[in-house]
């Protein structure tokens, strides 16, 4: 019993015996009524363990001491006293939803930024997270949401046009594409020094066809490149004027002899 407790209670008593007066005392914070004033004096107590009194009262029984619930996201700020009560505070990354003179009643988890959102107003014990949507030609994953990042500017090829939650997807430029440009351009410079073969041999008269038929004056056979309509000999190039590759089989030197002098004669 505290000093207070006892003085109230001796004063309680010396009027009762004086005056025969039926006293309500109220005892002060901390405390509370043990026995109402009848014959004797009104006495008080101190409040118990896990219990409190934050004003005068003529209350037999003090209040409990709040608990701060984790499930409820709260923990102690200020630990219970027989004055006073508990005061909890939101856990980290948490806001108070409820509160009241005391403190928070209720608190509620930060709100979470999807994919394609950042981060625009970080989230206090008091307030939520807030959240803006990415703009154009930007992008959040959800690993990094401080801010969107710009879309990856494909230097070859694009395969995957960015969005809001994704980077754009690039690839290198295809060996197709390549072939599709490299073999014309091999045909067509191939084809340019054949000719100039065909011109400068013709003009010796060493390389005669007839309509890309038949070869004259030579005992080798023809080969054809591969989608080039030119035909080679080994000592003559002629194209195949109907884009088919012409082969010449092997023929002897008397065979050509006998045609040559039969077109003489």
């Amino acid at each position: 019993m505290t000093q207070s407790c006892i003085y109230i209670s001796k004063v309680s008593l010396l009027l009762e015996t004086l005056y025969g007066m039926n006293l309500l005392v109220f005892f002060s914070t901390g405390s509370r009524v043990r026995k109402h004033c009848k014959e004797f004096g009104t006495s008080c107590l101190n409040c118990d363990e896990g219990t409190f009194m934050d004003q005068p009262t003529g209350l037999t029984e003090c209040f409990p001491c709040a608990r701060c619930d984790s499930g409820s996201g709260l923990k102690i700020k200020t630990a219970c006293r027989t004055t006073s009560d508990t005061v909890c505070e939101p856990l980290e990354g948490f806001y108070c939803k409820d509160s009241s003179e005391k403190g928070c009643v209720e608190a509620q988890k930060h709100r979470s930024c999807q994919p394609g959102q950042y981060i625009s107003q970080n989230g206090t014990v008091l307030r939520d997270t807030e959240c803006s949507d990415c703009s154009d030609g930007t992008f959040s994953d959800g690993t990094l949401l401080t801010s969107c990042q710009p879309h990856t500017q494909c230097q070859h090829q694009l395969i995957k046009p960015g969005t809001a939650s994704t980077d754009a997807e690039c690839g290198e430029q295809s060996s197709g594409a390549v072939i599709v440009i490299v073999v014309p351009v091999i045909c067509l410079v191939v084809a340019g020094i054949s000719l100039l073969v065909v011109l400068i041999l013709r003009k010796k008269g060493r390389c005669k066809y007839t309509a890309g038929k038949t070869v004259v004056n030579s005992s080798f056979k023809c080969s054809c490149l591969y989608k080039c309509i030119i035909c080679f000999c080994l000592n003559s190039v002629y194209f195949s004027p109907q884009g088919v590759a012409v082969i010449n089989e092997h023929r002897d030197s008397s065979s050509d002899t006998a045609e040559e002098s039969s077109r003489l004669n």
